[in-house]
C-alpha cells in the first residue's frame, strides 16, 4: 500500500479542485454550445421559410405600396422576424414592414437599428426592445438569373442571449459549487490533521509536568503527523528511562550514604551482641541450677535469648545487604547446575513444610550473565518465601527458559520462574512486596525480597508477578543472557 505525505495529500486535493471545475466548465461549455448551434440552425430556418412562405417576384412586382406593406407586416409577425425589408440593386429600400424606412439605403438602414431607431408598433413592448439583441441578415434575389434586389431580414436573438447567459450563470454555479464542496472537505482533512497536533500539544504539556510515560496513539500512516508522534514517543521514552536512570543513581547515593552509616552501625552492634552470645554460652556453662527442673528451664530462657540475639544478628546483615551499594562482578553462569544448588540450599526448608520441588531446565547450554553469589541470594530468598507460604503443603516448580522478548538494547533474555501453589498475592499487596520493611509475615523482617529487587536491577534485569489469590504466585526473573547466547 502506498503512503501519502501530508504535502502529496494537499497537493492532491488542490488538484482534484482545479480538475473538477475544468471538466465541470467544458461539460457547461459543451451542452451550451450544442444549444446554441440547436438555436442558430432553428433561426436559419425561420429565415429559409421567409424564402419559401414569401412569393419574392410577386413582392418585387407589386407597385401597390398597401398591399406590399401588408404582406411584408404579416410576415415580420411570424418566427423570430421583427422586420423584413426589399432593397433594390442601388441597396435603396423600396418596401418595408416599417414604412419609415422606405427611401433609406442600407447603410442608413442598419445606422438607426444600432441605436435602437425600431417603430414601437411591432409585436414586443419598448421595454423589452432595449435588452434584446437584433441582427440584420440581407441576401439577393433572383430572377432568371438576373439579380432582382435584395431582402433584409432583421433577427431577434434574445433567446441565444438568454442561452449564453444562462451557460454563464450555470458555470458560476457550479464552479462555486465546486469550491464550497472543496473547502468543506478541507476543512475536514484540516481538523483530521490538526486533532493529533492538539494531542501533541496537550501530551507536551503533561510531559512537562514530569509524567515520561506519556504515549500518543500514532495512526496506521506514514506521512510526517505519524514521524512526528513516533517521534515524540521515542521521545518520551528515552525521558523515562532517563528519569529511571536518574533515580536509580540518587537511590544508589542514598544507598552509599546508608551503607556508611549502616557500616557504622553494624560495627557497634555486632560487636556487642558477639560480646553477649559469649557471655551467654559461658552463664550456661558455669551457671547451670544442679536440679533437674530448673536446668531445662534455664536451657530454655538461654536458648530464647539466644535465637533473639541471632535474629537481631540477621537483621543487621539484612540491613548492611540493603543499605551498602552493590557491586556485582559478572561473569557467564550456567543456568542448570545453578538451579541444582539452589534446589539443594532449599531442599532441608522445603521438607520441614512437606513441600515438593520440581525443576525444569530445557536448554543444557542456557547461560546467564550475573554475580553468583548475589542472585543465588536472591533466588534463595524467592525459593524460601515461596516455601514459607505454603504451610500447609504444596509444590514449587522452577523452571528456566529463553524469553520471548529482549531487553530495550535488544539483549536476549533469560527467564528464570518460581511458581507456587500458596494463597497467593492480594492486589493491593504487590505494589509494596519490594519495599523495604513491608512484610505479612509476623516474623519477618520486610528486607527479603527488598535484597531481591536490588540485585536484579543491578543485573538490568526485571521482576514479573503473576498471582491469583487462592492459586498460588509465579515470580520470574528477566536476567540478561551471556554473550555467547546472546544471537
Amino acid at each position: 500500500m502506498i503512503r501519502l505525505s501530508l504535502k502529496i495529500k494537499l497537493i492532491g486535493l488542490m488538484v482534484l479542485i482545479l480538475a473538477a471545475t475544468i471538466i465541470a466548465s467544458y461539460i457547461i461549455f459543451e451542452q451550451s454550445e450544442t444549444a446554441l448551434l440547436q438555436r442558430v440552425v432553428q433561426h436559419i430556418k425561420a429565415v429559409e421559410n421567409v424564402g419559401n412562405v414569401v412569393e419574392i417576384q410577386q413582392l418585387f412586382t407589386t407597385r401597390n405600396d398597401q398591399t406590399l406593406h401588408h404582406h411584408l407586416s404579416v410576415r415580420s409577425h411570424q418566427g423570430r422576424i421583427a422586420q423584413i425589408s426589399l432593397l433594390d440593386r442601388e441597396y435603396t429600400v423600396i418596401a418595408s414592414s416599417n414604412p419609415d424606412d422606405v427611401g433609406l439605403s442600407l447603410q442608413e438602414l442598419e445606422h438607426r437599428r444600432v441605436f435602437g431607431e425600431i417603430d414601437a408598433s411591432l409585436w414586443w413592448d419598448t421595454l423589452l426592445k432595449k435588452h434584446l439583441k437584433k441582427y440584420d441578415v440581407t441576401f439577393p434575389v433572383y430572377e432568371n438569373g438576373r439579380k432582382k434586389g435584395y431582402i433584409n431580414i432583421v433577427l431577434i436573438m434574445n433567446d441565444l442571449e438568454y442561452l449564453i447567459k444562462k451557460a454563464k450563470y450555470s458555470n458560476i454555479l457550479l464552479i462555486t459549487a465546486i469550491f464550497l464542496g472543496g473547502t468543506v472537505v478541507a476543512v475536514i482533512m484540516v481538523n483530521r490533521f490538526t486533532k493529533p497536533i492538539d494531542t501533541l500539544v496537550e501530551a507536551s504539556k503533561t510531559v512537562a509536568e514530569g509524567n515520561f510515560d506519556t504515549r500518543v496513539q500514532a495512526n496506521n500512516s506514514s506521512d510526517e503527523l505519524y514521524t512526528l508522534i513516533t517521534g515524540f514517543n521515542e521521545m518520551t521514552e528515552k525521558l523515562q528511562e532517563h528519569k529511571a536512570l536518574e533515580e536509580r543513581v540518587h537511590r544508589s547515593e542514598r544507598m552509599a550514604a546508608l551503607g556508611e552509616l549502616g557500616a557504622r552501625l553494624a560495627h557497634e552492634i555486632r560487636n556487642p551482641l558477639n560480646s553477649i552470645t559469649l557471655i551467654i554460652d559461658h552463664l550456661r556453662d558455669r551457671f547451670s541450677p544442679a536440679e533437674e527442673k530448673d536446668q531445662q528451664k534455664f536451657a530454655s530462657y538461654v536458648g530464647n535469648i539466644k535465637t533473639e540475639l541471632h535474629r537481631l544478628n540477621k537483621l543487621v546483615t539484612d540491613f548492611l545487604q540493603v543499605s551498602r551499594p552493590l557491586h556485582p562482578d559478572l561473569r557467564p553462569i550456567q543456568v542448570k547446575p545453578f538451579i541444582r544448588q539452589i534446589l539443594q540450599l532449599l531442599e532441608t526448608e522445603a521438607d520441614t513444610h512437606q513441600i515438593q520441588i520440581e525443576i525444569d531446565i530445557p536448554a543444557e547450554n542456557l547461560t546467564i550473565q550475573g554475580d553468583e553469589g548475589l542472585l543465588k541470594t536472591a533466588c534463595l530468598n524467592i525459593g524460601l518465601n515461596a516455601i514459607q507460604a505454603m504451610s500447609q503443603g504444596g509444590h514449587l516448580r522452577i523452571h528456566a527458559r529463553p524469553a520471548q522478548h529482549s531487553s530495550p538494547d535488544e539483549t536476549p533474555l533469560c527467564a528464570i520462574a518460581f511458581k507456587d501453589t500458596g494463597p497467593g498475592i492480594p492486589p493491593e499487596h504487590r505494589e509494596k512486596i519490594f519495599q523495604p520493611y513491608f512484610t505479612t509475615k509476623p516474623e519477618g523482617t520486610g528486607l527479603g525480597l527488598s535484597i531481591v529487587n536490588r540485585v536484579i536491577e543491578d543485573h538490568h534485569g526485571t521482576i514479573q508477578i503473576d498471582s491469583t489469590v487462592g492459586h498460588g504466585t509465579t515470580m520470574t526473573l528477566l536476567l540478561p543472557m551471556a554473550r555467547g547466547e546472546r544471537t
